[in-house]
């Protein structure tokens, strides 16, 4: 969703727009007028395959520092070579078409595919490359503990230290089948350069790298390198606005009560897990509106589960519609459910440990615009005492409208845009 909004983007500005990605989403691309090509083999990866993967791979508790690398081979090495016959088919048919253009690829953060061509394959070699950061950055440095666990950043002595222990753990022995299989898959490609590690190859090697956040919710890192930087937000997704809002709306805007916002997210659905854990726990309170959006056209809860008085549920509502009028956001704490509702001044109670989740929790701790609860799936008692210290105590209030300022001085398309034309230039 953020690199089709910002195609579409680019598509309104007179751009032309040439989207490759799995072919799951090719009537996506093509509504906004992109011209899309597919993926094929390992590279085309539908969102189910995702999500089972994550149930197989992914440790039940990821603060065990005990992470297994299946899902970073599978996602982010295995598909490589499949990615690079489409990142080279997708240049020679762009080259075909428009002979005399210039041809800038912006790459999702953790899309390797272009990488064998920037280390010396024998390839067709566009003007030049963007990166953009959808999720919490991956990148090692002295200062902060390696991407996963959910781990603060320490830039103290002894913090270094451990730092630099943990990060050797993870590229030694943790990571060392995925970090295998990436060297493997770059000399076989022909790359000339092999020695890097593959969660840093995209932010050191690509030329230009946009991470879609304000940098208060970002580690500083003293050895980052200078092609980051900071757009302020994700683009919003590019989703059609609600034409009927449902018959409660008037509840949500009438500004009688507290609202409690609560969304499962898009991938891990279940709703024991955080949507029914907020039900329970906020039902006694007769100031407080719980909203719970089910994250899907269509979505219904099951019939067993007992609804309280003062909660009401949509399947889906857009997050820029609700979070309007929203006083906490329960999340699981996906990287676009943070921004948005950063985006908002809205302080966050975030549950969720796999994928990148613990790694956004642990920043929405560390920047102060929330509270963590450490799990997935948190008791009632949990969401209630980290709700009402939220409701009750303006420092998060107040720092969470201090980042949503930060991020209303950038202008996240117009940095893109700006990187485009001094490639181009």
């Amino acid at each position: 969703m953020p690199l089709r909004a910002i195609a579409r983007s680019l598509l309104s500005r007179g751009y032309n727009v040439t989207f490759l990605t799995g072919s799951e989403y090719k009537s996506m691309i093509e509504s906004i007028g992109a011209t899309f090509i597919p993926l094929t083999g390992l590279a085309d990866i539908t969102s189910a395959q995702m999500a089972a993967m994550a149930r197989e791979f992914l440790p039940a508790d990821p603060t065990s520092l005990k992470p297994t690398d299946g899902v970073p081979t599978k996602v982010f090495v295995d598909p490589i070579p499949d990615q690079w016959e489409g990142f080279q088919r997708t240049l020679r048919i762009m080259r075909e078409g428009y002979p005399e253009r210039k041809i800038v690829v912006i790459v999702e953060g953790e899309f390797r595919g272009v990488l064998p061509g920037i280390l010396g394959a024998e390839a067709i070699e566009p003007a030049g490359y963007i990166g953009v950061g959808i999720v919490p950055l991956t990148l090692s440095s002295i200062d902060t503990a390696p991407f996963g666990p959910g781990l603060p950043p320490d830039s103290s002595p002894q913090g270094r230290v451990r730092n630099a222990a943990l990060q050797k753990q993870d590229k030694e022995v943790t990571f060392a089948r995925a970090q295998a299989g990436f060297v493997e898959s770059l000399m076989k490609l022909g790359a000339k350069k092999t020695d890097i590690f593959f969660r840093d190859a995209n932010p050191r090697l690509l030329e230009r790298f946009v991470q879609m956040c304000a940098p208060s919710i970002e580690y500083p890192r003293l050895d980052a390198p200078k092609a980051i930087q900071f757009s302020g937000g994700l683009p919003p997704g590019v989703r059609d606005p609600l034409v009927e809002f449902p018959e409660w709306w008037s509840d949500v805007t009438s500004k009688q009560l507290s609202v409690v916002f609560v969304s499962q997210g898009t991938v891990s659905m279940d709703a024991d897990h955080l949507i029914v854990p907020t039900m329970q726990a906020l039902k006694g309170y007769k100031h407080i509106l719980v909203v719970v959006a089910l994250g899907k056209k269509g979505l219904a809860l099951s019939d067993e589960i007992r609804v309280p008085e003062n909660v009401r549920i949509a399947d889906f509502i857009p997050y820029d519609e609700i979070l309007e009028h929203t006083d906490v956001f329960v999340t699981n704490g996906g990287y676009g459910a943070v921004q948005h509702g950063l985006g908002h001044g809205v302080p966050l109670v975030v549950a969720g440990i796999k994928a990148d989740k613990a790694e956004n929790a642990t920043r929405v701790e560390w920047a102060g615009v929330g509270i963590n609860l450490r799990t997935e799936k948190p008791s009632p008692e949990a969401v209630e005492k980290a709700v009402v210290e939220i409701l009750e105590d303006p420092k998060y209030k107040k720092r969470a409208a201090e980042i949503q300022a930060e991020m209303q001085g950038y202008d996240p398309l117009g940095v893109i845009v700006k990187n485009i034309e001094a490639i181009a230039d």
